[in-house]
């Protein structure tokens, strides 16, 4: 899941301000924190919404133990777990 991000140059760009609002600082921008911000919704609820569909795509019981299946070889446990971390933090900010 990422956060629209109208680019410079397309249609989008042209008239992103009939459909919300955006902020145009290009330096704080990226697809994991929304800057376009559609009418009828707020930054918090989008961030909201993001953090449901994280939970509940990868924890679902199927997706769980085939995560923790890596867990049997050493190199691939620690890899999971560096991943899990960039994970959670994701999950946490939009809690």
């Amino acid at each position: 899941v990422a956060f629209f991000i109208p680019m410079p140059g397309s249609e989008s760009y042209e008239s992103v301000e009939k459909y919300g609002t955006f902020n145009k600082d290009w330096a704080s921008m990226d697809m994991y924190s929304p800057n376009f911000i559609p009418k009828g919704l707020s930054k918090k609820e989008l961030i909201k919404y993001s953090s449901y569909l994280y939970r509940t795509f990868y924890f679902h019981p199927k997706r769980l133990f085939y995560y923790l299946s890596f867990l049997v070889s050493p190199k691939r446990a620690f890899e999971t777990f560096r991943r899990g971390l960039v994970f959670l933090k994701l999950i946490i900010k939009g809690a």
